[in-house]
């Protein structure tokens, strides 16, 4: 006889971060949640992908496009889930309860639509472990519209997976109180009486006027949960350090002019760019923290190398972060410029075979616990902050501003058909170029 309840519930499971699908629970999730419903999981942001790549999971966990979390959580809703599930392993319990919050605000708050049931598991394993039911309130427990199988079916995936994995319930208004201002928690309640009013047709049509904030205005940004020496990313870019356990990003103009509790690094946030400080992705310590074997993609799998093209080479320029190092699974080469962009490219690139030439200024951030380089690639160590000069002229004169470019192989000797001498050739290039800017360089070689 079939289980009527869970052929009827459709349950989405946004997967955010490296830290859930690296310590297994993720996974562990995913087969629990199974035997309540029909489980559809997606990636939320970019940063996992790499993980779910290691542990074979790209079959069960969706990476096929980068969206950001609350872009995975309208994909649900657009699907009609029954329950959205976002899963995180945050690296404290205020940075995961209150990326949770942004999430949620981003998803439901500031975009009116019908709403089903949110709820977040957040550092599964830890002792302060814990799910937060966002839009599920004690009165609907007691709501007669609800039938008791509705009923039974909530208690029933909340309660086992809390007592599972040893989460604490937790009130999504302790968390408000905790780490919010006023203005956060009135449009929370604001929410909450939408649902308790039972509109007739289940449509939240909250405005964020903060969405259409002028770039001309000034922009803080405050960061929670941060430890004094860590890293900061924007956007995967690492634009400076904390120095307090208190930290405010602050934009002018669209651009990241200072650091409260921090240090900016001028020349990384010109790098980054224009940006709206309310919707980047912000992080802070390590990208992946835990260690990890990676996985080597073969010709058959997923997202492996297809370049079906045998008459040329591709060669990619990478010079800002790792949003699209993964679109670059087919090229043979990849010219990676900065520090943090040469150690994120190289370490995604290794899982496809394709080794990098990279230039950078030796002062390399912790930005993952190990980093991994294909073998053939080559590192050029500069002195002076010279890289983003360098990568410029590189950009210009060998890539005439293209991002990828194409060598054909019959323009060279029979000697350059291998990929080993195509990249001696290109390497010898960049070095003219280097050379005429500076001597005082490094070559490393992998």
């Amino acid at each position: 006889m079939k289980n009527n309840i869970k052929d009827n519930i459709k349950i989405g499971i946004v997967v955010h971060g490296p830290t859930i699908i690296d310590s297994g629970y993720a996974m562990k999730i995913i087969d629990i949640l199974s035997s309540f419903g029909e489980v559809e999981a997606i990636l939320g942001g970019n940063i996992g992908k790499t993980a779910v790549i290691d542990a074979s999971l790209e079959n069960i966990i969706d990476i096929s496009t980068r969206r950001l979390p609350s872009e995975s959580v309208k994909i649900f809703k657009e699907k009609s889930k029954d329950y959205i599930f976002l899963i995180n392993y945050g690296n404290s319990q205020i940075t995961g309860q209150t990326f949770g919050f942004k999430v949620f605000k981003n998803s439901f708050i500031n975009n009116g639509w019908k709403y089903p049931k949110f709820i977040q598991i957040e550092r599964p394993g830890e002792d302060n472990g814990s799910l937060i039911s966002w839009n599920i309130f004690d009165f609907e427990y007691n709501d007669n519209s609800l039938d008791i199988s509705t009923k039974n079916i909530i208690n029933k995936i909340i309660n086992e997976i809390a007592i599972l994995f040893s989460l604490d319930i937790v009130d999504p208004h302790d968390i408000l109180n905790k780490y919010f201002d006023n203005n956060d928690l009135a449009l929370f309640e604001d929410y909450i009486e939408f649902i308790k009013s039972n509109n007739e047709n289940n449509e939240y049509n909250y405005i964020n006027i903060q969405n259409d904030l002028d770039f001309e205005d000034k922009i803080v940004r405050d960061i929670r949960g941060v430890n004094p020496n860590e890293n900061i990313f924007v956007n995967g870019l690492v634009i400076g350090k904390s120095t307090s356990c208190k930290l405010k990003l602050i934009a002018t103009n669209g651009y990241i002019t200072e650091i409260v509790g921090g240090v900016l690094n001028t020349n990384a946030s010109q790098k980054l760019g224009k940006v709206d400080l309310n919707k980047v992705i912000v992080k802070t310590g390590l990208l992946r923290k835990l260690k990890v074997t990676p996985r080597i993609l073969e010709d058959s799998d997923i997202m492996s190398n297809n370049n079906n093209n045998n008459n040329c080479f591709k060669v990619a320029f990478v010079d800002n972060g790792f949003y699209d190092i993964y679109n670059l699974n087919s090229v043979d080469l990849a010219i990676a410029i900065g520090d943090d962009t040469t150690l994120i490219a190289s370490d995604i690139l290794y899982r496809f075979n394709i080794p990098i030439i990279g230039i950078i200024n030796g002062n390399i951030d912790n930005v993952v616990l190990e980093g991994f380089q294909t073998k053939g690639s080559i590192i050029i160590e500069l002195g002076d902050d010279l890289d983003n000069i360098i990568g410029t002229l590189i950009f210009k004169e060998l890539f005439s501003s293209k991002n990828i470019i194409k060598y054909e192989k019959n323009s060279y000797s029979n000697n350059f058909s291998s990929k080993h001498l195509f990249i001696e050739d290109f390497s010898k290039k960049i070095l003219k170029i280097v050379k005429n800017i500076t001597s005082n360089y490094k070559l490393n070689y992998y």
